[in-house]
This record gives structure tokens, C-alpha cells and sequence, in this order.
């Protein structure tokens, strides 16, 4: 019944290394294929680039600028597209947005604006006014905005960060329907990171040290500044691959978020109205709770009571996300269930629309008429 458990014994999973896994993922994110073409040639007619699609004329492939240019034309264009999204953007920044809490319970109204108070540092410290101009601006283009939630340490400062994730690095699955996704099982981002701050976020020991090192320095996944790399060439989307980072000076790291299950029980303390969860298989917990009972009852027994308030249990089967980062090689660097106390993901994600598990942005339709009027002129 432990989901985890089962699959490293049904596939013979080392628990050092998940390239099952790994494979998996790679799937998923080939799958994203078609939307991070869509999103490109938006970002291209967004940002000023509206003659590059491809076309094949007499057999040969060029884009359309070539072509209008072979034809002794000049090409002019007007980028209206980008009007239309610069406007909502301004729209934003003229609002200054800030977070509010509001009590439900009006006398606890005080907590409220103690809450209110950290989350609007939170926005400061993260400059979340900026983050929501992009994930907009990110939202018209490609229609899918994502946001990554963390607790760590940076700079030396161990506190609550808020990231944008690029699609491009970023992989779900690929069956989904609602379009809150909620009913997502896997999901997961790429990281190219440097060396050292791999260590930094894995290396808890020497030996750990030595572990990584074989694995980004010793092996085949070799990056090292040696290497002849495309750092200075512009970041295309036919540069991208699953497998090895742009920037060859980079160590590539996945993080895999799963959704799994777990049997457990509740604990419902009748006497002090707690409710709590265990493992099912926690015989230390379950044996607690079985002496406890019987406390209790021995001593409303000599109270001359004929009930005692017992702890009262209910098997049941939990779900929770299970998060891995894995190496180029199938390595597991870290794995652990999530710490949010919802047990959920670190991503927050908005698509509009997602329709069919189909994710188009706001601005295809701008795409397709500016291009009907270029054909009419």
C-alpha cells in the first residue's frame, strides 16, 4: 500500500539511482514540445520578430523575411502585439498590489494584521511587484505562468523565497484536465546550477563531496570551464535538450515532485479534541495509543465512571507529494516527502484557457489576425 515502497521493490529500483524515473520525466517534457514552440514564436511576435516563422517555397525552407526580401521587397512591420501586452503590464504597475488578510472570526482580526504585516515584508524582501509584471507578461504570451515557493537558505539568510520558473525547464503531466491541477501526479523543473552550489544545496559530507564530484567531474557528465560550450551564443530553443544544459559550465539537477500514497491512521483524542495522523506501520505510536487507552479506562474505572474519553483510531490511505532531485546519470541526490504542512508541491500554476490539456496563450489569436491583415495589405 506504501506507493514508494512498491515501486522500488515491483521494478527493482536501486535507491541510490531512479532512471525509470528519470525517463519518465524526459517523456514529459518532450511531450511540452508543442507549447514551448507555440510560446517561442509568441515571445517572437511579442518582442518584435514577426517575420521569422518558417515557410517552404519551391522546396526550400526559409523564413518569411528571406522570402519578402527575394521578392525585392522591403519588410515593414508594426508591432501592435506588443502595445496590447504592455498596456496590461502598466495596468499592474500602477495598482502597487499588496497582500491583506482578513479575519473570518472578527475578533481575532489582531492575527490577521500580524499575518498581513509578514507576508507584505515577504513581498518586499522577494520584490514580488516585479515577479508579477513577468508572470503576467509570461501569461498573455505563453498562457502559462509558474511560481516556485522555498524555505532556504540564501546569501546566508535561511527565509521564504518566491521564484519564477521557466517553461522551458519545467514538465507536468500530460493527461490533466482541470485546470487548477489538481489532478496532477508528477511534476518537476530543471536546474542548471554551478558546481559549488550543487555542493552547497547536497554535500552534507566528504563523502557526499566525493559522490558528486564523480558524478559531474569524473564521469561522463563532465562540465568544466575546459569544455568548449555555447555561453556566448544566443539562448535558442533548438538549443535546449533534456539531458545537457546550454551552458556546459552548468551541472544539470531535476527536481521530481510525485504524488504517492501511504496508509495511515487518524488519532482522534476525545479528551483533549486533537486529531493527529500515523504511519499505519508505527508500532511505537500504536502501542502509545493502546497504553494510553488503557490508562484511561483503569482510571475513570476507579472514578466510578462507566466511559472513558479514549483515543479513537481510523485506518485510511493518506496522499502526499514525494520530492527527488536526480542527477544526469539516474542518481538520487536527496529525496523526502515535502515538509508544507499540506503535504503539497512547491509550484503554483495558472493556464488560461486549459482546455483538453491544451495550454494556448492570449496572444495566438493576436498572431493569427495581425498575420490574416499582413496578407490582405
Amino acid at each position: 500500500m506504501d506507493t514508494v515502497k512498491l515501486r522500488r521493490k515491483k521494478l527493482g529500483i536501486d535507491p541510490e539511482t531512479d532512471l525509470q524515473l528519470l525517463a519518465r520525466c524526459e517523456t514529459l517534457w518532450n511531450n511540452f514540445s508543442e507549447f514551448r514552440e507555440q510560446r517561442a514564436r509568441a515571445r517572437r511576435f511579442v518582442y518584435g520578430d514577426q517575420w521569422g516563422d518558417y515557410i517552404t517555397v519551391n522546396g526550400k525552407v526559409m523564413t518569411q523575411r528571406d522570402y519578402v526580401n527575394q521578392q525585392g521587397n522591403v519588410v515593414i512591420q508594426s508591432n501592435q502585439i506588443a502595445t496590447k501586452v504592455n498596456t496590461i503590464a502598466g495596468l499592474m504597475v500602477k495598482e502597487q498590489n499588496e497582500p491583506v488578510c482578513n479575519a473570518i472570526d472578527r475578533d481575532e482580526q489582531q492575527y490577521a494584521e500580524i499575518l498581513t504585516t509578514a507576508l507584505q515584508a515577504n513581498c518586499d524582501k522577494n520584490k514580488m511587484n516585479i515577479l508579477y509584471i513577468s508572470s503576467m507578461e509570461e501569461m498573455l504570451t505563453g498562457g502559462l505562468t509558474i511560481m516556485r515557493e522555498s524555505y532556504d537558505r540564501r546569501n546566508g539568510r535561511m527565509d521564504s523565497w518566491t521564484d519564477i520558473v521557466s517553461p522551458n525547464y519545467f514538465f507536468i503531466d500530460s493527461v490533466m484536465k482541470d485546470p487548477r491541477f489538481w489532478d496532477a501526479t508528477l511534476i518537476g523543473e530543471i536546474h542548471d546550477l554551478p558546481f559549488n552550489e550543487v555542493c552547497v544545496k547536497f554535500a552534507k559530507s566528504p563523502d557526499d563531496y566525493d559522490i558528486l564530484k564523480d558524478i559531474y567531474i569524473n564521469s561522463s557528465y563532465v562540465f568544466t570551464e575546459n569544455d568548449v560550450d555555447d555561453v556566448t551564443q544566443k539562448h535558442s530553443l533548438n538549443k535546449l535538450d533534456f539531458r545537457t544544459p546550454v551552458d556546459r559550465n552548468l551541472c544539470r539537477v531535476y527536481e521530481v515532485w510525485t504524488k504517492e500514497a501511504r496508509p495511515r491512521m487518524w488519532l482522534h483524542d476525545t479528551s483533549r479534541g486533537t486529531l493527529e495522523k500515523i504511519d499505519a506501520d508505527d508500532s511505537k505510536a500504536k502501542e502509545w495509543v493502546r497504553a494510553t487507552n488503557q490508562n484511561r479506562k483503569a482510571l475513570a474505572k476507579q472514578s466510578g465512571w462507566d466511559t472513558a474519553p479514549l483515543i479513537e483510531t481510523e485506518f485510511f490511505m493518506d496522499t502526499y507529494w514525494y520530492c527527488r532531485f536526480l542527477a544526469p546519470d539516474g542518481s538520487v541526490l536527496w529525496e523526502g516527502e515535502s515538509e508544507y504542512p499540506d503535504r503539497m508541491h512547491p509550484y503554483t500554476l495558472c493556464a488560461t484557457p486549459f482546455i483538453d490539456g491544451q495550454i494556448v496563450g492570449y496572444i495566438s489569436d493576436a498572431i493569427d489576425h495581425n498575420l490574416d491583415c499582413l496578407m490582405d495589405g
